[in-house]
């Protein structure tokens, strides 16, 4: 899976409330993430799970908002039940740029 993002102030809060302009929206108009980035999933431990992860050791990009190189640690986790993530992006200095706030789930909500 790959993730395209808006650049800094680039003007398009909201988007999913504007289906016209979501429609004309561009990837040639985000950021890109270099292909070592991408985000690959896998079978999990049990049926219906499925997890994602990003190592900081493969995985480096130059920051337009932090600007300095980056390197993510991501975990996404998807089961019947809900969705969970952690992103702890890494700074130059190999330290976290924020605490980890650890795991954070969401529950799955009916349609």
């Amino acid at each position: 899976m790959r993730s395209w993002v808006f650049f800094p102030k680039q003007g398009y809060a909201n988007l999913e409330r504007d289906a016209r302009a979501l429609r004309t929206l561009q990837p040639a108009q985000l950021m890109n993430f270099p292909l070592e980035c991408a985000i690959r999933w896998a079978r999990g431990g049990s049926p219906g799970r499925f997890v994602a992860r990003v190592r900081r050791q493969d995985c480096t990009y130059d920051s337009a908002g932090f600007k300095q190189k980056i390197s993510p640690d991501m975990i996404y986790e998807l089961d019947r039940e809900s969705f969970a993530l952690e992103d702890i992006l890494y700074g130059e200095s190999g330290q976290p740029l924020f605490p980890s706030a650890g795991l954070l789930r969401a529950a799955r909500e009916a349609p």
